[in-house]
């Protein structure tokens, strides 16, 4: 039970760090959205058009590696889970306090559900956006 635990807090700290760096990566990109078209500095145009692409591949680098952390982990929870019920001899055992089995197995939805969807938004970002 304590590695069941101790899987869910790392999922939550894995998590917390990939939507705050997706942040810093969302201001970057907005940042580079807002450079003007200079011919006078053509190389920084040139630079921030290079960002302009990178920062969606970065984006989605990112939350593919840690998406894939946080569903290993999900799955060494169900895994762990499973030995549990077994060591109990009660299957489908759910810990003390918890309403249903709806609620208990839908806390799982965000770390499943957030990875993907950031990877869905930089993707449709990078092929729908294009620089000025």
């Amino acid at each position: 039970r304590g590695q069941i635990e101790a899987e869910s807090k790392l999922v939550g700290v894995r998590l917390g760090w990939l939507i705050a760096s997706e942040a810093f990566l969302a201001a970057a990109y907005a940042t580079v959205l807002t450079v003007p078209h200079n011919p006078a500095q053509s190389w920084f145009t040139h630079q921030a058009n290079q960002l302009y692409s990178a920062i969606p591949i970065a984006g989605m680098t990112l939350a593919f590696v840690v998406g894939i952390s946080i569903w290993a982990a999900l799955w060494a929870m169900g895994k762990r889970r499973k030995e549990y019920d077994d060591f109990l001899d009660r299957p489908n055992f759910l810990p003390a306090g918890t309403v249903c089995k709806t609620i208990y197995y839908g806390g799982s939805t965000a770390p499943f559900f957030v990875p993907a969807l950031t990877i869905a938004g930089w993707i449709y970002i990078f092929l729908v956006g294009s620089p000025k």
